[in-house]
């Protein structure tokens, strides 16, 4: 069993939609339509579509966008500490608010990653998050200077979000299903609905307050590959059910600043002593895999005659790699 992580095609858009569904409410990106996951799939210029295969099989999805914000601004709650003091009682409180703000700053985002759950086992699930900087790595022209994550927030197991019932669904008057497919065909009316003014969590009932930059339980696994990879957590939080954004100069990111491009490719039946390794080509129609390699003094890869097949890569072609 051998992952590939390669380009998606419209061929694998009934396989996608189908984890997509699977998956529950909660990431926005997958709750379109499924024309609209069609024409995204189309779009190779803004937004790249992924999907991890194993033995003939979808099992995997992610996503990149190139840049966000540039039909609709970006929207969040901004989480904000203020202190209140008082000189006559000599107190000082410090209260957190949540903003509402509206930006169209447009850094690269990374999402709509989504694994079967019978095939979260290690690297799997590393592979379908890593190879995405892999591609990164090979095509910064596409990319902007800072790449941001949006995680899913706190859903339980009936499907409902803490924070959207105790807060979103007071101004929008709709289960939160309803309302995270609505943004996602419709995100103009966010700015219809959220109220301007600041929120203060300590009036939210508990459930709600806990939620706040709480990961679902299925995205811990993400956040923990992302905070390896040098991504920090902002102030920022998902208006929905409010979970967490996270950040990182793109030159920072781990997996980018450890790859390295061989000048060469060696093909073997088998390597010995070889060194695991995250790799692919460096064609558009990527892919990408994890498999044992050698790298000699003059930066050649060695690599075993099952992996060049799966990579689709020639003798003395360009890979790019990174050691794990």
């Amino acid at each position: 069993m051998t992952p590939l992580f390669r380009v998606a095609t419209v061929d694998d858009l009934d396989a996608i939609w189908s984890l997509a569904q699977e998956a529950g409410p909660g990431i926005t990106s997958l709750t379109s339509t499924k024309e609209q996951m069609h024409q995204r799939m189309l779009d190779t210029t803004t937004s790249f579509v992924f999907v991890l295969e194993i033995d003939g099989v979808v099992v995997g999805t992610s996503a990149i966008l190139s840049r966000i914000a540039t039909q609709h601004p970006f929207f969040a709650y901004h989480r904000h500490l203020i202190e209140k003091k008082s000189v006559t009682l000599k107190t000082t409180r410090t209260i957190e608010e949540l903003h509402f703000i509206r930006a169209r700053k447009k850094p690269t985002e990374i999402g709509s990653l989504l694994l079967n759950k019978a095939y979260r086992k290690k690297n799997v699930g590393r592979l379908l998050s890593l190879a995405r900087f892999l591609f990164i790595a090979c095509f910064p022209q596409n990319f902007a200077t800072m790449v941001v994550a949006e995680l899913r927030g706190f859903i339980d197991k009936d499907g409902n979000s803490p924070f959207w019932d105790n807060l979103g669904f007071h101004f929008f008057q709709l289960p939160f299903k309803e309302a995270d497919r609505l943004r996602a065909q419709h995100p103009e009316c966010i700015e219809d609905f959220f109220p301007v003014h600041p929120i203060y969590p300590i009036l939210l009932p508990k459930a709600a307050q806990e939620a706040i930059g709480k990961t679902h339980p299925n995205t811990t696994g993400a956040l923990k590959i992302l905070k390896e990879q040098n991504f920090r957590l902002s102030d920022y939080i998902d208006l929905f059910d409010g979970g967490p954004h996270l950040y990182a100069p793109t030159e920072q990111i781990k997996t980018i600043q450890e790859s390295c491009v061989a000048t060469s490719v060696q093909i073997q039946q088998t390597i010995q002593d070889g060194k695991n390794a995250l790799l692919s080509n460096t064609e558009r129609a990527f892919r990408a895999t994890y498999a044992p390699i050698q790298v000699d003094e003059n930066k050649r890869v060695i690599m075993e005659e099952k992996t060049a097949k799966i990579l689709e890569v020639e003798p003395n072609e360009p890979l790019r790699y990174c050691l794990v």
